[in-house]
């Protein structure tokens, strides 16, 4: 029993270290089917920020920004809270957006206006197909961040 026991985990690792080499840092898991999308085709692309009284950061309907169905060249990417009661951060070492992976000379202009409520950024967009992975910092109006989102944009 004890040799089918091990054969059995033998087998278990050798599975879950093969999917290991397929496996990305640089775009979404293939495995993950059940992130939502938002599917940009205009020139401006408008996605609302909601927060939660547990100043738990939610993207609505979406996880990942698609622009790839859209037009190339300039475009730009609009975040509204529609949460009353917070901001996106202006803290130089807690900015409302930061990039995590990615080619950032995409990123042109990044500016938070609406009293903190809105922020703007003009993309770039090349048609290559490229993820990238962004995070979102926002706090409340006393001052306490909330944990940062960190969804992906595809060009």
């Amino acid at each position: 029993m004890r040799i089918a026991a091990a054969l059995a985990v033998s087998a278990t690792c050798a599975a879950l270290a093969g999917c290991a080499s397929t496996m990305d840092a640089t775009k979404p898991s293939a495995f993950d089917t059940t992130a939502t999308k938002k599917v940009c085709s205009t020139q401006v692309c408008q996605m609302p920020v909601r927060i939660s009284d547990a100043c738990v950061i939610s993207s609505g309907a979406w996880e990942q920004i698609l622009l790839d169905a859209g037009p190339a060249g300039a475009r730009k990417l609009v975040w509204t809270i529609a949460t009353d009661g917070f901001g996106f951060s202006e803290e130089p070492q807690a900015y409302a957006f930061f990039l995590k992976s990615g080619d950032a000379s995409k990123l042109r202009n990044v500016k938070i206006t609406g009293n903190g409520r809105k922020l703007e950024i003009d993309f770039q967009r090349d048609a290559r197909g490229t993820w990238m992975r962004y995070g979102l910092n926002v706090r409340r109006e006393g001052g306490a961040f909330c944990p940062p989102l960190d969804p992906w944009i595809l060009d």
